[in-house]
């Protein structure tokens, strides 16, 4: 329903009795007056059962458009490919060294996790590659680990099934992508890793997993 809608119909009602109200609404097409109409019944069964009044002498003393909601709702509607192309443009002016994503629902019956960036990276950049930190959800409970399911979680790359290519020209390629739980600083929050990890982690700071790795490639 649109603002001109709304007010056109708030005029007709407003110093009416409740009963007025309700016959005037009556009268009016069905989309323009269902949302005004339950609000008119909620706020008469509360002062009913709030204040103990008799709904036939209640008057409709203030009704108004609230013109921040209504520009909230239109702002909703816009679409999102729209909402994203102007969100990196506008970060693209602010010289910002990276973007935060979330996504999170069932698509087609299958739970997807949520996802987000938060170390400094390119833009245009859609996977996560080793050393870098993400906020994850766990999707699988393992029995016996402090870690439960649906529980959020930060973690950093470890190993990824992705190519490799250091400086030396050798290409290192691991059979699975793998990340360690840490915290807010940093530390892993257990105290055994995995598998082979990444010598790239020591040069991003990460001493601590790259002292518990059985396997540094």
């Amino acid at each position: 329903m649109s603002a001109d809608k709304a007010r056109r119909i708030i005029d007709q009602i407003r110093g009416r009795s409740y009963e007025e109200t309700l016959m005037i609404l009556e009268l009016m097409p069905y989309r323009a007056c269902y949302p005004i109409s339950k609000l008119v019944y909620s706020a008469a069964s509360n002062a009913s059962y709030n204040m103990g009044s008799n709904k036939t002498n209640l008057v409709i003393s203030k009704a108004e458009v609230n013109g921040e909601f209504i520009a909230g709702q239109l702002k909703n509607r816009v679409s999102f490919r729209k909402a994203m192309k102007k969100a990196i443009e506008l970060t693209e002016q602010a010289d910002t060294k990276g973007i935060q994503i979330q996504i999170a629902g069932r698509i087609d019956g299958k739970e997807i996790a949520r996802v987000e960036w938060i170390r400094e990276g390119a833009s245009n950049r859609r996977y996560a590659h080793i050393g870098d930190v993400i906020v994850a959800v766990i999707k699988e409970e393992v029995p016996n680990m402090p870690l439960e399911r649906s529980e959020v979680v930060r973690a950093v790359i470890v190993r990824t099934c992705k190519e490799l290519k250091p400086d030396n020209g050798i290409i290192i390629r691991y059979d699975d992508n793998a990340a360690v739980v840490i915290d807010q600083e940093g530390n892993p929050k257990g105290t055994q890793t995995f598998g082979a990890i990444a010598r790239e982690l020591r040069e991003l700071n990460f001493t601590k997993i790259f002292s518990l790795a059985p396997e540094v490639l």
